[in-house]
């Protein structure tokens, strides 16, 4: 008898880890968001998607302002870009001399300060643009901005009540808690203010996205919790520009 319940004892042993590994995988599934398929929230994000995957080149000029505490800068601005991470700005004071020259190829960003000579290399990481435009934005996602649409971070989505009862799409971890939301106007064509989250109820910065007139772009104000903000005014936005991919490298002064 003793020989047969040593035996058996390993066998007992494992199901009772399965049994273990299924009552805690069962309870897993209630953590992340419900299950039931939002199906106005995905068609929503399909749609973003979509416009975003558009790869096309791109050039405009417009006004920009640089705040930061009550303090900053202005000015004009030209821009071109190809997504998802290729941009160059030239940055010039209201008499039309330039500031400041930034630009990403896609795998560096470079920047070079007229004003105090001062010129920078670095690969492409997360928040690139904090030191140029004032906003901890990475290369990619403003370079969305720049052409008029909105970034997307990430697969998971819903729809939840906004500000003042208005409806918005929402994405969210696995945990769902909410990385992204995006507030639509009344038809859900456009998208007019879009907020990321750098962790759970934490905005990293908010973009916000004026649609008035017969722009080809929307006027775009970027800000952070912290103070700083950066808007674009667009007068001219052209989406077949013909753009040269040796511009995207910034060369040092002298070269």
């Amino acid at each position: 008898m003793q020989h047969h319940f040593l035996k058996s004892a390993p066998k007992a042993g494992k199901w009772l880890v399965a049994l273990i590994l299924l009552f805690f995988c069962a309870s897993c599934a209630g953590l992340g968001p419900s299950k039931p398929q939002d199906y106005k929230a995905q068609a929503l994000l399909e749609m973003l998607n979509k416009k975003n995957a558009e790869q096309y080149a791109f050039n405009g000029a417009g006004r920009f302002g640089i705040k930061e505490h009550g303090s900053g800068m202005s000015g004009r601005i030209l821009w071109m870009g190809i997504a998802p991470d290729k941009l160059r700005v030239e940055m010039l004071n209201p008499f039309g001399q330039p500031i400041v020259s930034a630009s990403s190829d896609g795998s560096r960003v470079y920047a070079f300060d007229r004003a105090q000579g001062r010129f920078y290399t670095r690969p492409k990481g997360r928040g690139d643009l904090e030191s140029i435009l004032g906003i901890a934005i990475s290369v990619s996602d403003m370079v969305l901005l720049f052409s008029g649409r909105v970034p997307v971070t990430g697969s998971r989505a819903r729809m939840a009540a906004g500000p003042e009862q208005t409806t918005q799409l929402e994405i969210v971890d696995f945990w769902g808690n909410t990385r992204q939301s995006f507030l639509f106007d009344d038809d859900f064509s456009r998208v007019l203010e879009t907020t990321v989250y750098s962790s759970a109820k934490t905005p990293a910065w908010t973009a916000v996205l004026n649609h008035a007139g017969e722009k080809a772009m929307p006027d775009i104000k970027v800000h952070d919790t912290k103070g700083r903000e950066f808007f674009l005014e667009g007068e001219r936005f052209d989406a077949t520009a013909q753009v040269d991919l040796a511009g995207f490298v910034l060369q040092p002064p002298g070269k």
